[in-house]
């Protein structure tokens, strides 16, 4: 039996081994746990597990505009002369539709522009599957950008990032007056091609 006992034995570089490994598996454990703390505590993780994180930033898009003080509109849907060299991302992932011009609004233009905004009604329920939009935004606050989308009242939808490498379409009620208020707002402004 002593025989047997000696021979199953790890030698001490195994055993050292197994030790390390034991601590730093421990140690990743505890900084996963950590990381997901400090994500639930300091960056609103608590709203993305209560509501769901493409809920919430669906709601944020309409929501979240104290102090935008600038908006920029582009026109997806123009004619070949108007095109520019640039794009715009409209949703999946990579997905960027050409722009065939764009306007700028400031001052009492964004206040009107926001009110029509802030009247949007996101609701999964009306999600088609296709997102052909006439318009992007970029709203900005003090310079920043704040808010990137791109509305489809054809397939009632609109964009939403719910990471930076991550941007889905979700539900927009485009039936109500405020919908169609907001598309007449743009068109005035940026008329778009109609498909026949």
């Amino acid at each position: 039996m002593n025989e047997r006992s000696e021979t199953s034995k790890a030698p001490d570089g195994i055993k050292q081994g197994r030790g390390c490994l034991r601590k730093g598996v421990i140690l990743g454990l505890w900084s996963f746990f950590l990381l997901g703390v400090c994500y639930l505590v300091v960056f609103d993780g608590w709203r993305d597990v209560l509501l769901g994180r493409a809920h919430r930033k669906a709601l944020e898009t309409f929501s979240e505009v104290d102090g935008v003080d600038r908006v920029e509109i582009f026109l997806l849907r123009g004619e070949g002369g108007q095109k520019q060299e640039r794009t715009f991302p409209v949703g999946d992932v990579g997905r960027r539709d050409e722009i065939y011009g764009n306007v700028s609004i400031e001052g009492v233009e964004v206040e009107e522009f926001l009110s029509l905004w802030e009247a949007q009604r996101p609701d999964i329920r009306y999600q088609s599957l296709c997102h052909d939009p006439p318009y992007g935004f970029r709203l900005y606050r003090e310079g920043k950008e704040v808010v990137e989308t791109a509305i489809c009242w054809g397939c009632v939808n609109f964009s939403v990032e719910v990471y930076p490498f991550l941007r889905i379409p979700y539900g927009l009620d485009a039936t109500t007056e405020e919908a169609k208020a907001l598309l007449e707002f743009c068109d005035a402004r940026l008329p778009y091609r109609r498909d026949e």
